[in-house]
């Protein structure tokens, strides 16, 4: 997969404008669950917990600079989620299938 280029059906970003240049911080992974940790372009940070994970798919994320953060069509209930990295050169990757996920803005580092 290349940069913002999918296989699948795109449904749209989310995340809204802080993930678009945001950068992966850290992905911690356990038993069905999943936290992605992201540092936006003014410096916050920022908590992406995935719930009742069922695939990561990963390479070497950490670092990776984000187009933004994709939702793509799955079979129900399970939701995919592509992290898109802006660089096409660059083979980093995170894809996440999960039920669902949520956002947090994180105050201490």
């Amino acid at each position: 997969m290349t940069n913002r280029t999918f296989r699948g059906d795109l449904l749209g970003y989310v995340g809204g404008e802080r993930f678009h240049d945001a950068s992966v911080q850290r992905v911690i992974a356990s038993q069905g669950e999943a936290e992605i940790l992201l540092k936006d372009e003014d410096g916050h940070l920022f908590k992406t917990h995935f719930m009742n994970v069922d695939r990561i798919q990963s390479n070497h994320p950490e670092g990776m600079l984000l187009y933004g953060l994709a939702e793509l069509k799955a079979p129900p209930p399970q939701r995919r989620f592509v992290f898109v990295n802006w660089n096409e050169s660059d083979d980093s990757l995170l894809d996440i299938t999960a039920q669902g996920y949520e956002i947090s803005e994180i105050v201490d580092w």
